[in-house]
């Protein structure tokens, strides 16, 4: 950094100093949320304790990850194959059911607006992620990516739309 440039971004620091700061948008911050397989193996050992951790720190909104109870048994058997390398395996509800989850989030003013799963257990068990939906509150389904088959053409990113359709026809009806 030349001499000139040095003493004029110290001067410009020193300016900003002098004004109080103030987030102008605070209050777009108010429901900070975690997707928690930033945190799976805390969750693994001790998942209302995990709540309980989050909650303390802020947080207002989790986002679980499949697989599900109700997930297909190929993201299931996925799961398992990776989680070996992952150095943990719990997922979903972490051995709770969702009535147990619901509560312990409600217990620590937690609430879960979304979670996320495979594609096979979106076109096939739409009924059970509806009920799963009433039971712990979420609207919203995120797929974590896109599968290789839909990724290589235009054509297959239009096949991808095609599906979401269907299976967003489907969500409306549960």
């Amino acid at each position: 950094m030349k001499r000139r440039a040095f003493l004029q971004t110290t001067a410009a620091l020193t300016a900003a100093g002098l004004f109080p700061w103030t987030p102008a948008e605070a209050g777009l911050l108010s429901n900070i949320g975690i997707n928690l397989f930033s945190i799976p193996k805390m969750l693994e050992k001790d998942f209302r304790g995990g709540m309980e951790f989050l909650s303390r720190l802020g947080f207002k909104e989790i986002e679980l990850y499949g697989p599900f109870p109700f997930s297909s048994e190929v993201a299931k058997k996925g799961w398992a194959q990776v989680t070996p390398a992952l150095g943990f395996s719990g997922s979903g509800y972490y051995g709770k059911t969702a009535a147990e989850v619901k509560s312990i989030l409600a217990d620590n003013k937690l609430s879960t607006p979304a979670i996320h799963t495979d594609l096979e257990t979106m076109r096939n068990h739409m009924d059970k992620l509806g009920e799963a939906g009433q039971t712990l509150g979420f609207t919203y389904i995120g797929l974590p990516s896109l599968p290789a088959e839909f990724r290589k053409t235009l054509d297959d990113y239009k096949r991808a739309a095609d599906e979401f359709n269907r299976i967003g026809a489907a969500a409306k009806k549960v």
